[in-house]
């Protein structure tokens, strides 16, 4: 995932924000039009080992170039436009988490300016808009902090979507066992309930934790008995 910075006017933010991206496992950071020093003392100091994330950080020129990149920019405010004609959504960082496991593709998280955010304009350019419910007394976070959120629910959104992929590789190799286990059940007399022999078997073998490793293992272990069957 792009991480997209615009027009950031602190080293010390950006060093910062290369760090939390970080700590989350992203390594792509675009600037937009920065208006500071990008390499400085001070964004050393506040990037730690998370530096050379900013030594590889892209420049590009507007957030049209990043949507050529991508097939969804996720823009950030801190507080919603009081527009009347503005008519968005607006994502809780939960929200967005449910959002990303639904879509797929190339997506970039779009932080605004410290001083002021993204505008209307760019934000209507973003395909989904987040933002953080914060006490309306001081509703508008440091840039850093808000971007530890949203990374912390993408990282979480990508890590159960890895999840629910590995769960889909298992059962289809559980399957692949069954239909192994099944063939050889249904070829010994000697069992006398196949159908509750094979339920029995099911729910031991799914309350089981099995790598693809091991899964591969008893495959191919009833695929040769199988073999000595026939």
């Amino acid at each position: 995932m792009k991480v997209v910075f615009v027009e950031p006017e602190t080293s010390g933010n950006i060093g910062a924000l290369a760090r939390v991206m970080s700590n989350f496992g992203e390594k792509e950071l675009i600037l937009i039009n920065p208006q500071c020093k990008v390499e400085t003392g001070e964004t050393i100091a506040r990037a730690k080992h998370a530096y050379e994330i900013v030594k590889n950080a892209r420049r590009l020129n507007n957030l049209e170039e990043v949507k050529k990149e991508t097939n969804q920019m996720i823009g950030t405010t801190g507080k919603i436009p009081d527009n009347y004609n503005w008519k968005r959504t607006y994502l809780t960082p939960v929200q967005l988490r449910e959002n990303i496991k639904e879509t797929k593709g190339e997506r970039a998280l779009i932080l605004g300016r410290e001083g002021k955010g993204l505008t209307n304009e760019e934000l209507e350019k973003c395909d989904v808009v987040a933002h953080i419910p914060t006490d309306k007394d001081y509703p508008i976070m440091n840039i850093t902090h808000a971007a530890t959120v949203f990374l912390y629910e993408i990282d979480k959104a990508n890590k159960e979507i890895g999840e629910e992929q590995k769960k889909t590789e298992g059962s289809k190799e559980k399957e692949k066992l069954f239909e192994y286990i099944d063939n050889i059940i249904d070829k010994l007399e000697e069992i006398k309930k196949p159908k509750e022999t094979k339920e029995i078997t099911r729910r031991v073998l799914n309350k089981s934790f099995m790598k693809k490793k091991e899964s591969y293992a008893l495959i191919n272990l009833f695929k040769e008995i199988k073999k000595e069957l026939e």
